[in-house]
């Protein structure tokens, strides 16, 4: 029996109730795993650094590479950020990195020799595909071969889930609007005001990231869609609470407080929404 199965037996430094099994198969978290292997240190060292660097820079291109997808789509810097769990202060600089006079441009990050094959490996393994000539296929395709049911595949073979992504889109938006007129009650319970100023209405930040996205995935009509669902969910909720409605003029007559321009659209796109929302209840 070598040192490192003595070792193991004995349960030096761990609980000895542990069975054999259970402490082999959590031995190599801890510092006795090096136990006679010194002429290996160094290499194991060395290769550990190897994959730690790999890593970190595989991390850096799935970045660059997921915030380079979702700017193409049309998505914004903060919808972005809270798809990825990073911070805006992070996909700005990237996206600023990858634009040229305003139009998204390819950059290119290159691993050093040694290590590039395994990060090109984590890297494909993020993107979930096992070759280059995998990669090829790109989302529409994967989507067409898959069995999700929310998939609509149209008539001329484009496969497109705009509908579902719409409706999750309204959901969140009715959300909000139920949230906005509880924050308001809040707010008037406290004595702070008895009746909201509806002229200073604030759709607010939440809302104007959905309008957005809204607009991203349903155009302009999306884009008005988002405020329609807000609106009947803070009526309703208003009603409800023995208040009267918020007007459809009022609550987009401040439209410009809850969009940013131009990180979430410029200002003309902002007001075809506003138009068409008008357009809507103007009889």
């Amino acid at each position: 029996m070598n040192r490192r199965e003595e070792f193991l037996d004995s349960g030096a430094e761990r609980n000895e109730s542990d069975t054999r099994e259970e402490r082999l198969a959590g031995w190599w978290q801890t510092a006795s795993f090096g136990l006679a292997l010194g002429r290996r240190a160094g290499r194991a060292a060395a290769t550990a650094r190897r994959s730690v660097q790999a890593a970190e820079i595989a991390q850096a291109l799935v970045d660059q590479q997921a915030v380079y997808a979702l700017l193409d789509e049309g998505h914004n810097i903060r919808w972005i950020a809270d798809q990825l769990s990073m911070s805006r202060a992070a996909v700005g600089r990237l996206a600023k990195s990858m634009k040229r006079g305003g139009e998204l441009t390819d950059v290119r990050m290159t691993a050093p020799p040694g290590i590039d094959e395994e990060t090109k490996q984590l890297v494909l393994r993020a993107w979930d595909v096992e070759t280059l000539e995998e990669s090829l296929e790109d989302d529409a395709y994967e989507a067409k071969n898959s069995d999700v049911d929310e998939t609509v595949i149209m008539e001329k073979g484009e496969t497109v889930d705009t509908k579902h992504r719409m409706a999750k889109i309204l959901d969140r938006a009715a959300e909000v609007g139920r949230y906005a007129e509880d924050l308001e009650k809040g707010i008037s319970a406290g004595g702070r005001t008895s009746r909201p100023d509806d002229a200073l209405h604030h759709l607010g930040d939440d809302t104007g990231r959905l309008i957005s996205e809204g607009r991203s995935v349903g155009g302009v009509s999306g884009g008005a869609d988002v405020i329609d669902a807000y609106l009947q969910a803070f009526n309703e909720a208003r009603t409800k609470n023995g208040m009267r409605q918020l007007p459809p003029r009022m609550a987009v007559k401040n439209l410009q407080w809850a969009i940013v321009t131009p990180e979430q659209m410029t200002v003309e796109q902002r007001e075809e929404i506003r138009e068409e929302f008008t357009r809507r209840h103007s009889s």
